[in-house]
């Protein structure tokens, strides 16, 4: 299959056709391989001396270098996003978390010391004085959550992304 050398496509097969090989960050001897290395020198890793790297696309969806309308540069060879992300509580919309409570008459009183003073005698309301379904103090509830990161993965099928090692120069115009 002849392609432009540096050209990246993806395959539904496992392997990668003769003079492709796989975008997996691979690092290639630049001196077997001049002509890829004259096109993407190290933009993705290398020494530059004696290795160059391929792109790695294991796991990346690629993109369009540049930049559109109220975006921001993207450059050839640029890394962006996350596989998973740990949100901070910036990016969390605000929101309450309100416990409501009907009003419950106890017929005995509290014997524990532990319980509020004011509900220790009999005929008192057992969770506030206030009316049924009033908002409770928000100091009653407390923080929850394991500030562990979440999977931010769009949906996606895997194909095998491969890059022409050989093939025809592409021209400049």
């Amino acid at each position: 299959m002849e392609g432009f050398i540096g050209q990246i496509s993806d395959f539904c097969f496992d392997f990668a056709p003769y003079d492709w090989a796989f975008c997996d960050g691979s690092l290639l001897p630049l001196n077997q391989y001049t002509a890829l290395f004259s096109l993407i020198g190290v933009v993705y890793g290398g020494d530059g001396r004696t290795n160059f790297a391929l792109p790695d696309l294991t796991m990346r969806s690629p993109c369009g270098a540049g930049a559109g309308p109220g975006l921001t540069v993207r450059r050839v060879g640029q890394p962006f996003g996350a596989a998973a992300l740990t949100l901070t509580e910036a990016q969390i919309p605000a929101h309450t978390h309100g416990v409501r409570a009907a009003m419950k008459t106890r017929s005995t009183a509290y014997t524990d010391p532990n319980i509020n003073a004011s509900l220790t005698s009999s005929s008192r309301p057992v969770y506030s004085t206030s009316q049924a379904n009033t908002q409770m103090s928000p100091l009653s509830i407390a923080n929850t959550g394991g500030t562990q990161p979440h999977n931010n993965m769009q949906p996606y099928v895997a194909t095998n992304y491969c890059i022409a090692l050989q093939g025809e120069y592409p021209q400049f115009d």
